[in-house]
């Protein structure tokens, strides 16, 4: 039984090595400047909810809030002249139509099908992801760089036959795809249901110690509400920066288009019949992430009107 390749890594392209590397750098580090900016403005809201009696104190909680505050919008601008999550976006959707680009030369899929001049097809494959590196031209793109754009492993699922070939998309493409989105898709419910737990709980809190504040104002002196509610902003707007509930809508909704595109796969496919089937299951494949963009990213299809964002 031909088996698929050995690991993403080895097979794919290595434009979308960095591509893919670029993608989760900035991921991380839009993430990571958001996190410390929504830290910092609850260090704001506590410190400010404090009120001590000696005045040298209050003036160095003060100006610990004011700092914090500053750092926070420091970090927001950034944040927004960097341009992490158009980066982030940007690289992934390169990334993506890199893969779909890969597994379409490998399987003699449209426009690489046939039996035709090899140094061709190639020569066409190099030109497509010529134009897909363009559109992540000016990001900082590291690594891979001893890596050829067309693996060894790509032209020896190319090579060889039909059933052979279509074994192999089915076992390293569209099995591969269908346990991460569907682990992906359990993962995203599980997450947004802790999540709006959370804000509940904050707020149930909040709900409980004003009542009790009103009630004991001797007892209750110190002013928690204003960082509860602080609180309970930051994790709705983590939760809207995360989207783990459209996410998970998304990636179930793929699984059943992966599903159907499946069907297409059974034994004795001719050669042409399977470059149709993996083209279907590709298109199926990108359509998650365009719904992953139109989710989250409306702001950067927006400034790039173009065809960047389109995957392939």
């Amino acid at each position: 039984m031909p088996i698929a390749p050995t690991s993403e890594s080895d097979f794919l392209p290595a434009t979308w090595a960095r591509a893919d590397a670029m993608a989760v750098g900035s991921q991380r580090a839009y993430y990571r400047t958001l996190a410390s900016s929504l830290t910092l403005l609850l260090c704001a809201a506590a410190l400010s909810a404090v009120h001590p009696a000696e005045i040298a104190l209050q003036r160095l909680l003060s100006v610990g809030a004011a700092l914090a505050f500053a750092l926070s919008l420091g970090l927001s601008l950034i944040a927004r002249s960097r341009q992490y999550d158009a980066a982030w976006f940007r690289a992934r959707s390169v990334a993506e139509s890199i893969k779909s680009l890969a597994w379409k030369y490998a399987c003699r899929a449209e426009p690489f099908a046939g039996e035709g001049n090899e140094r061709e097809v190639d020569a066409l494959f190099a030109k497509t992801l010529h134009g897909l590196a363009d559109e992540i031209r000016g990001l900082p793109l590291l690594g891979a760089a001893d890596r050829p754009e067309i693996s060894n492993a790509m032209r020896t699922v190319r090579a060889k036959t039909t059933e052979s070939r279509r074994r192999v998309y089915v076992d390293g493409r569209l099995l591969n795809q269908r346990v991460w989105y569907d682990e992906r898709a359990q993962e995203m419910e599980k997450k947004n249901a802790r999540l709006f737990f959370t804000f509940i709980l904050i707020n149930l809190i909040a709900a409980c110690y004003a009542i009790l504040r009103a009630a004991y104002p001797a007892v209750f002196e110190f002013d928690a509400l204003a960082t509860l509610a602080a609180v309970s902003a930051a994790v709705i707007a983590w939760s809207t920066s995360k989207r783990f509930g459209e996410l998970s809508l998304a990636y179930a909704a793929a699984l059943v288009d992966l599903g159907l595109a499946a069907e297409q796969f059974a034994p004795s496919l001719t050669d042409h019949e399977l470059g149709l089937a993996v083209a279907d299951a590709e298109s199926a494949i990108s359509r998650e992430h365009t719904r992953w963009a139109a989710c989250g990213f409306r702001k950067f299809w927006r400034v790039n009107s173009g065809n960047s964002g389109q995957l392939r």
